[in-house]
């Protein structure tokens, strides 16, 4: 049922007040209930927009019934929003969206199991970023890569060390980002799941066979392979959403020629595998 009537204006927000439900009272000193026995499940936004509103909803837990849950409500700093479930074991509320980015926090709780030896109270907070209006985003769940980052790159007898320049195309959160040292030309790092990766044409092959042929010429094989370089970065260590460390693989990949692999001359791919690691300046 949706009854949103007045707002009021409170630490930079505009919450829009829900009638549904009773005003949540105070809380009996009762425990917070663990975390494997909630009997409410939530679902927010994963970042806000300045001045756009958002919906929140409740749902009942499974193995549990609407008649277990008392008192439930959203928080927003001191504004409490009272939910009520509907036919459909669901609860939700529209808020207006903060003014101005920073990180906010949205908490939810109910009193669980009242009257009964279960009784608990069940809590749910989390911060959620704020994000200018017209700002470019990223994926939430991906973990920034910005800044300057050290890497070490484990090669057969010696290890590397470069620098990294990393900038995200995006302006919050995880997204496709150039890395860039100062004598390469950069890559592109695009995301995939929590990781990034690339994936390029390599460095010309200069190997090279001779063949002689039962007639008695000869002819010189080059190049005998197609190389391919592919690295993957699993980012780590958040601060603020940006991860201070990573790790991952710096493949190469030698394919044969068509023409090398029909006179014997490369007859395999051969694949380079190295290590690499960075450490956030």
């Amino acid at each position: 049922m949706r009854l949103f009537v007045r707002s009021s204006a409170l630490m930079g927000f505009v919450v829009l007040v829900g009638l549904g439900g009773g005003q949540a009272g105070a809380l009996a000193q009762t425990p917070v209930c663990p975390d494997n026995s909630n009997a409410v499940d939530v679902n927010y936004p994963d970042y806000l927009r300045v001045d756009k509103s958002f919906a929140v909803e409740a749902y009942v837990g499974e193995g549990y019934t609407a008649a277990q849950v008392a008192n439930l409500s959203v928080t927003v700093g001191p504004t409490t929003v009272p939910l009520t479930f509907d036919e459909s074991d669901t609860a939700k509320a529209i808020l207006a969206g903060p003014r101005k980015s920073g990180r906010i926090n949205v908490r939810f709780t109910w009193d669980q199991d009242g009257g009964t030896t279960a009784a608990c109270r069940g809590v749910y907070s989390d911060w959620i970023q704020a994000v200018p209006t017209k700002a470019t985003v990223g994926r939430s769940q991906l973990l920034r890569l910005a800044g300057s980052y050290t890497l070490r790159i484990k090669r057969a007898g010696h290890t590397d060390h470069l620098r990294w320049n990393m900038n995200p195309r995006c302006d919050y959160f995880g997204c496709s980002t150039r890395a860039k040292s100062r004598t390469g030309k950069g890559i592109l790092l695009r995301p995939r799941g929590a990781r990034y990766h690339y994936r390029a044409r390599g460095p010309r092959d200069t190997s090279h066979c001779k063949v002689k042929y039962i007639d008695g010429s000869q002819e010189t094989i080059r190049p005998l392979f197609h190389i391919s370089v592919a690295i993957e970065i699993q980012p780590s260590h958040a601060r603020n959403g940006v991860a201070r460390r990573f790790s991952g693989t710096e493949v190469f990949t030698y394919t044969p020629t068509d023409e090398a692999e029909v006179v014997g001359c490369a007859t395999h791919s051969i694949i380079r595998r190295f290590k690499l690691t960075g450490v956030r300046r």
